[in-house]
């Protein structure tokens, strides 16, 4: 945040607490000012905001680190600067809020992520998941957890391995094969399997997948859920000819998601520019392909909404930009 920004904000700032809050967040904060604002006593958000700062020293935050108010430990518990005493001693607070901080903090060390893998609480596990510290090891372990939030984190987690995707593709919770389906790792056999699903929302996400193959894209695509051919209609690799069929879809959501696609057709845009269902008009002017002719005659359309997504067009002419202001 530079100094000018800071200014205004403390020009405007209607209470001296705001004001307060706002140096112990400012990134540039000396180490006196660090010092003065982590010894306020009256106001816990202060020194949490103290705690917070990635300038904040080792030395402020062990003091911190015995704040008598959680929040505050929780914040010093997320801060990189921490030292290994201070993780130690976080890890074994008795509030779950101060274990969970511990365990988002990218810079724990490995004794304390295997420590924290075994936590009796569901988000300490779910946060040590998500970690991009933890280890292959212990994703593989927390992929068996009974919370099936750890174990969609295990999913997003950047470190994870393509077989361990694989193994989660088979997870009893259709919610955590979703996210098994979404993930760009996710392999091409897995996508094969997941996109004839018994849960339509898994087949959703191999259809919102950008690694999903044509073919598959093709089949799911006559999907008897509307969710599922949304989801294709939506997908920019979705080619033309399969586009334009759902733009004539009984379903106005699938409708709608293929008029906008980038991939469909001048001359199909131009056709969908005369629909006589409004929702649809509107889809043609928000995508960013319509040509200005195009824009040019729904500018003048009847609906308001119609009206305003032509204003917003990139290819909108300006004296025609001009006429909607007016």
């Amino acid at each position: 945040m530079d100094k000018k920004t800071i200014l205004e904000k403390l020009i405007n700032s209607k209470t001296y607490k705001d004001i307060m809050i706002l140096l112990a967040k400012d990134s540039s904060a000396n180490l006196d000012n660090l010092i003065r604002l982590s010894n306020i006593n009256e106001d816990w958000q202060i020194r949490e905001a103290v705690a917070g700062n990635p300038k904040t020293p080792a030395s402020i935050l062990e003091k911190l680190a015995n704040d008598e108010d959680f929040f505050v430990r929780a914040y010093t518990a997320t801060n990189p600067n921490i030292s290994k005493d201070i993780f130690e001693k976080l890890s074994n607070d008795e509030i779950d809020e101060v274990r969970v901080g511990v365990a988002k903090n990218p810079k724990i060390p490995a004794d304390i992520l295997e420590k924290l893998a075994d936590d009796e609480n569901n988000w300490v596990r779910t946060w040590i998941a998500n970690n991009p510290s933890t280890p292959v090891h212990l994703l593989e372990k927390l992929s068996q957890d009974e919370d099936k939030w750890v174990r969609r984190s295990v999913i997003e987690n950047p470190k994870i391995p393509v077989q361990l995707l694989d193994k989660l593709s088979q997870d009893k919770s259709s919610w955590v094969r979703f996210f098994v389906a979404v993930n760009p790792k996710t392999s091409l056999n897995i996508l094969t399997k997941l996109s004839q699903d018994e849960d339509k929302d898994v087949r959703a996400g191999v259809a919102q997948n950008l690694n999903t193959p044509i073919s598959i894209l093709i089949q799911l695509s006559n999907d008897e859920n509307e969710w599922v051919r949304e989801n294709v209609a939506g997908n920019s690799n979705t080619s033309v000819d399969i586009i334009e069929k759902l733009a004539d879809d009984i379903d106005e959501e699938v409708r709608i998601e293929a008029t906008q696609n980038p991939n469909i057709s001048i001359e199909k845009l131009k056709t969908l520019s005369n629909d006589e269902n409004k929702e649809i008009r509107q889809a043609v002017a928000n995508n960013p392909n319509t040509p200005s002719k195009i824009l040019i005659r729904l500018a003048d359309d009847e609906n308001k909404m119609v009206r305003v997504s032509v204003a917003f067009n990139k290819n909108i002419p300006q004296n025609i930009l001009n006429k909607l202001a007016n």
